[in-house]
């Protein structure tokens, strides 16, 4: 934690966030009087979260008046101590801020799913193929070729993985009901994982494809997937004009539709030079239009089945382009003046009419060489009617200014450069990057391969994204190990580490998807999941908050079948998915000492709850004797305070192969089962085979000491008995428990004879009061067993 700060004035100041308390440090009207009780706030943050714990504290005053009296001796101003104590001030205060959405949770649980199927699939499919081990192949394929098999398989399950992420962020934007901010955050995430998939993760597998057309499509779906709509929005309105040229955007979106959408922008100068008066413009958008009609595309595999045919094909078109319109010209399309716009009005002014055909020829020059790819002539284009967006530019270069642009690749020897560096200085040098703008810095450091500067931002702007990203990257080695002396850790458990305290914020019942995600950063994520589990609540006799009963329902019954043994009466277990839950993270982890603790705490609350067979088999398992003695002598209770019948219906729920264990710790369980055969067979008149069960659990010391004297009491009619049931060592034997009961209850009494007085208090013999009076007529009870076994032995010798 960061050294205490005093808060006190902000928390007095107006126009400062102020997190609610409860209960108030400060006394309800008690703000004006604060600061001269003596006391002061103080706070703490938390590194490493959104965390902080605050306290009242009394108050140092370092401003303490001091003088010399007329002796020169020094005096200095008491400090006010507190005096009167408020109930608050003896409490410490733990809160976060910036936790989980709460409208999000359904995003959370799909993209846990996600993540643990990225590990899964590492585990299983891409780390073997990463390990180096490569199969002998029999001569008939080249080495070369099987490692690039391999490297598509490897690459292909980690796009798989980034697609299904993507879709779970485009649930959340198609969320209509969420607030605004909110979906504009996910589009943000989502234009940044589109553009990250896209450059690592290739369709290809290997990064060879050539980038236009993919950079274009990306551009339209996720970089600027709204401007895009509006430009084909606009498209469809002109279509419905009868001259469409003369409205004030067609300019506008002639150009941005040839640069994001060639059909569009076909359709568009078809319509000109079908509907258009003048012959020459209607015969120069005809060229413009076939032209793009016959644009070579890389996706056209069908036409271009290989990157040098269609780079082939592409040069040709554009010599074929420049040459149409130079004829067209008259070889001055840079001079100007190739224009003749026909007069069809009579009276017209000439100079209008010149000014018009000057127009008309930078209007479609401009057309012509965006279609050429004229580098500057599109920068200017993006800069006018883009917004001087970097990335419109970035999504276009591709497909008209650098066709053979391609992704940047990396391999062992590092990056082999695609042409993407070059184009991004070009386009940034132009169309400056805004340094404040998050969204843009990390798509800029990622465009150029700064994987690490990219994470590091992408954590500044999003969680979510920074944890999930980096765990992708990392699984094909793309993250630089040497940032680890950076963050004292790997840099992907460092975002985990940080995603999971968030979800945790708030949010208890994330605590099972926090311990997943944690569950692959080493020694520091299983101490992290260790510390997860002591603070969780067991949720025993409650409804858990959030559960992943759903999905875990297999694991959930897989714990449940290991720790409760067979036979017994069911008690439910609805409420105990959390604590078996619980038990499965500390088993998969080797927590041992904690699965025991979690055993002891849940067999202490089923206890309270007077849950006899689920307390004793949790308890079995954390292996606390001393609270199995406790159990024991709780069902023992049930007998004392509430009769036969009760106490037989408590002992049919412990499961009954507990009662054959061999262990010595479980002796008190095995007088439960004893003694629930002592009362069936006194039930069944079965007196013979009661007394050997008596003199059985006395013989072997199962008896616990504070049961003795029940029972000793509960022998008295088989004593009594007119056949003789026990023969004169019997009797000895419970006359010498008898003393032993005797003597104890003189030193502690409610030791020896707590037990038998609730049992008497049961059946009125005495009240609920002077326990001194209590054990006296307890003792006194046990005057007719003494009486009994002495008459026993009389009637041996008749």
């Amino acid at each position: 934690m960061t050294s205490a700060l005093d808060i006190t004035s902000d928390l007095l100041q107006d126009n400062i966030p102020v997190i609610r308390l409860l209960p108030a440090p400060i006394p309800p009207g008690g703000q004006a009087t604060w600061s001269s009780s003596g006391r002061t706030f103080l706070a703490a943050l938390s590194p490493s979260s959104n965390s902080f714990a605050a306290w009242v504290a009394p108050k140092v005053d370092v401003t303490a008046k001091a003088w010399e009296d007329e002796n020169g001796i020094l005096q200095e101003e008491p400090v006010t101590r507190i005096t009167d104590v408020y109930e608050p001030d003896k409490a410490i205060y733990m809160g976060a801020w910036g936790s989980a959405d709460e409208s999000l949770h359904a995003f959370y649980k799909d993209a846990f799913t996600i993540f643990n199927s990225a590990q899964a699939i590492h585990q299983v499919h891409v780390a073997p193929l990463m390990s180096g081990n490569l199969p002998q192949t029999d001569g008939s394929s080249s080495l070369p070729t099987y490692e690039q098999e391999l490297e598509v398989k490897r690459v292909g399950y980690m796009r798989e993985l980034a697609e299904n992420y993507m879709e779970a962020v485009e649930e959340v934007v198609r969320d209509t009901q969420l607030d605004a901010s909110i979906r504009a955050h996910h589009l943000s995430i989502l234009c940044i994982l589109s553009l990250a998939t896209l450059l690592f993760f290739p369709q290809d597998g290997l990064g060879d494809s050539l980038a236009g057309e993919e950079l274009l499509d990306w551009l339209n779906s996720y970089g600027d997937g709204d401007g895009w709509g509006s430009i084909c929005d606009s498209a469809n309105r002109l279509a419905s004009r009868v001259k469409e040229w003369e409205e004030d955007d067609w300019e506008n979106t002639v150009c941005l539709s040839i640069l994001r959408g060639p059909e569009v922008a076909q359709r568009l100068l078809q319509s000109l030079s079908d509907s258009h008066p003048e012959p020459q413009i209607a015969s120069f958008a005809n060229i413009l239009s076939s032209s793009l009609a016959k644009v070579p595309r890389s996706r056209d595999v069908d036409k271009h089945p290989t990157s040098a045919s269609f780079l082939s094909a592409h040069a040709s078109w554009r010599e074929r382009l420049r040459a149409e319109i130079s004829i067209f010209c008259h070889g001055r399309e840079d001079q100007g003046g190739w224009l003749e716009l026909e007069n069809d009005i009579d009276g017209i002014d000439r100079a209008v009419l010149e000014e018009e055909s000057e127009r008309w020829e930078q209007v479609l020059m401009r057309f012509a060489s965006l279609m050429w790819g004229d580098q500057e002539a599109i920068l200017e284009t993006v800069e006018a009617e883009g917004g001087g967006d970097w990335t419109l530019a970035l999504g276009i270069w591709g497909v008209w200014v650098d066709v053979s642009l391609r992704r940047d690749r990396y391999t062992d020897e590092g990056w082999i450069e695609g042409g993407m560096r070059p184009a991004l200085g070009a386009i940034t040098e132009a169309l400056p990057v805004e340094p404040t703008n998050l969204q843009e810095t990390t798509m800029l450091a990622l465009c150029n391969n700064e994987i690490t500067d990219a994470l590091v931002q992408c954590n500044k702007m999003s969680l979510w994204l920074a944890t999930h990203l980096t765990d992708l990257l990392e699984k094909l080695n793309l993250v630089d190990d040497d940032d680890d002396e950076t963050y004292e850790l790997p840099l992907r458990d460092y975002f985990v580490f940080q995603y999971t305290d968030m979800l945790l914020l708030g949010h208890e019942g994330y605590w099972e998807v926090a311990c997943d995600y944690l569950s692959g950063c080493g020694a520091q994520g299983v101490g992290r999941i260790r510390e997860i589990l002591k603070r969780i609540s067991l949720n025993i006799g409650n409804s858990p908050n959030f559960t992943q009963a759903d999905d875990n329902e297999d694991a959930v019954m897989e714990v449940t079948s290991i720790i409760v043994p067979p036979g017994g009466t069911a008690e439910s277990n609805d409420d105990l998915e959390t604590v078996n839950a619980l038990l499965k993270v500390a088993s998969d982890h080797g927590l041992e000492d904690e699965r025991r603790e979690i055993c002891r705490l849940a067999a202490l609350q089923l206890l309270r709850q007077q849950r006899y067979g689920q307390a004793v088999v949790y308890c079995i398992h954390s292996m606390d004797t001393r609270l199995l003695a406790a159990i024991g002598e709780a069902v023992l209770d049930v007998y004392c305070s509430k009769g036969t019948e009760a106490y037989l219906q408590a002992v049919e729920t412990i499961p009954s192969s507990i009662f054959t264990t061999d262990d010595g710790g479980h002796h008190v369980l095995l007088f439960l089962a004893r003694f629930k055969e002592f009362l069936e067979a006194l039930a069944e008149d079965r007196k013979p085979d009661a007394a050997k069960i008596v003199l059985a659990c006395f013989g072997e010391g199962l008896v616990p000491e504070g049961f003795s004297a029940v029972l000793l009491l509960d022998t008295t009619e088989l004593l009594e008995d007119p056949e003789l049931l026990f023969d004169e060592n019997d009797t000895c034997e419970l006359l010498r428990n008898l003393e032993i009961v005797s003597q104890g209850a003189t030193l502690s009494p409610s030791t020896y004879l707590r037990s038998l007085s609730n049992l008497q208090y049961r059946k009125g013999i005495v009240g609920n009061g002077n326990t001194d009076i209590s054990s006296r007529i307890a003792l006194e009870a046990l005057d007719a067993v003494r009486l009994a076994a002495a008459r026993n032995r009389v009637d041996m010798y008749l």
